[in-house]
């Protein structure tokens, strides 16, 4: 679970409730010999034909004026909502909405993406209430009884990425389903955010786990270090059906992932040398996903819902021998360059700084959440102190026995 349960504010989750009409962003990779068919692009005025560009996958995608094009260059990325386009002599140029001009040779373009906004909300009755989830990019709108969720975080090129949600079955797990005939409509409505963000986390926990598991291999790990992590991205796989299929109960329909592009031009490993994976070990690893573990054991104390406690049950297991392979791997690196890593991993963590605590939710709904999982920021902001000390304590208890070996 990449997370204490529930939400992540900083994260791309926007959700709108109560029979909203609401716009659901997609994206699409498109290639560049494909920007050719932009020129002319919005020179016809409103109600112009709109331009189609193949995707990378090979479907076709319409370029309209709410659209906005991302084109990535060798140092730079440029792009947004245009009102105009013309390519000539393999130069892409065009006025955005803000009224900047953009140029771009098309020979330069390394990748170029395609955002479009449907106004189709996914909505799910709750006793006549709507209740949609909706996921953009670099938003978040906070609803109640979402809590940060980001434990072992997907990377790719410094940002932090997840999936965004589509209506659809796929990663739901078979089996028992939370009581929810007590529950009141704002209670489940903040339940199905709740475990729908902790879900898009999960879910994006099983490459951050395989992508580690190829750093280990390029750094020349041993075989249990390699094996643990392909077990831990077994685990995530786990762990999202879990909170997919809470996620599907609360809201009343499926609810999975959408495409992860950003994995299709990712780097393969995530660090490249050992003090990189040593420090992202300990802060993703053992402070974060230690963190995890205990806010779950905690979350499952409280749940007086058997389904949700076992699933939370199951979490705080699996993160809990997930905090233990990152102090694996910390030990390693240390063993093969000890004393300059170690001198960077205690800066690290004293100077790591904890993400937000959870948002509060309102006093009438408290008592239900909290029977379902939902732990709330006094008792998360304690355990994640707690942790950081513990954290900043065993590392000094293990210089302390490389000293004396």
């Amino acid at each position: 679970m990449k997370s204490r349960p529930f939400s992540e504010l900083g994260g791309a989750l926007l959700v709108l409730a109560i029979a909203s009409g609401l716009a659901c962003t997609t994206t699409s990779v498109v290639r560049p010999d494909q920007l050719q068919r932009l020129d002319g692009f919005g020179a016809g005025g409103p109600g112009s034909p709109e331009p189609e560009l193949e995707t990378i996958s090979g479907y076709k995608v319409a370029v309209g004026p709410d659209a906005r094009l991302t084109l990535e260059l060798p140092g730079a990325r440029v792009g947004g909502q245009f009102d105009e386009i013309h390519v000539r002599d393999g130069v892409l140029s065009g006025k955005l909405r803000e009224g900047i001009v953009v140029e771009a040779p098309l020979a330069q373009v390394t990748r170029a993406t395609i955002e479009k906004t449907d106004k189709a909300a996914t909505a799910v009755a709750f006793g006549g209430i709507l209740l949609v989830l909706l996921a953009g990019f670099y938003v978040a709108v906070s609803a109640s009884g979402q809590q940060s969720t980001p434990g072992r975080p997907l990377r790719v090129r410094g940002d932090v990425v997840r999936a965004d949600l589509v209506t659809a079955p796929g990663w739901q797990r078979d089996g028992s389903r939370p009581d929810m005939r007590a529950l009141s409509v704002p209670a489940r409505e903040a339940l199905a955010v709740a475990w729908a963000d902790v879900a898009r986390s999960e879910h994006a926990s099983v490459p951050a786990f395989s992508r580690l598991a190829l750093t280990l291999m390029g750094m020349g790990a041993p075989a249990r270090l390699v094996e643990a992590a392909h077990r831990a991205a077994l685990e995530e796989i786990e762990h999202a059906r879990l909170a997919f299929a809470l996620a599907e109960a609360y809201a009343g329909t499926p609810v999975a992932p959408a495409s992860l592009v950003e994995l299709r031009a990712a780097p393969a490993v995530t660090a490249t040398s050992l003090a990189e994976l040593a420090h992202e070990s300990l802060l993703d690893g053992c402070l974060n996903e230690g963190i995890n573990a205990e806010v779950a054991r905690q979350a499952s104390l409280r749940a007086g819902d058997p389904v949700v406690r076992a699933a939370l049950q199951t979490i705080a297991r699996d993160e809990w021998s997930h905090a233990e392979l990152a102090w694996q791997i910390v030990a390693w690196c240390c063993d093969q360059d000890g004393a300059a890593i170690e001198r960077g991993l205690r800066k690290a963590i004293h100077r790591s700084r904890l993400a937000a605590a959870p948002e509060s939710v309102p006093e009438h709904v408290q008592g239900e959440v909290a029977a379902h999982g939902w732990l709330g920021s006094a008792a998360w902001n304690d355990i994640a102190e707690r942790t950081q000390l513990a954290v900043a304590s065993r590392l000094a208890s293990l210089h302390v026995q490389r000293r004396s070996a």
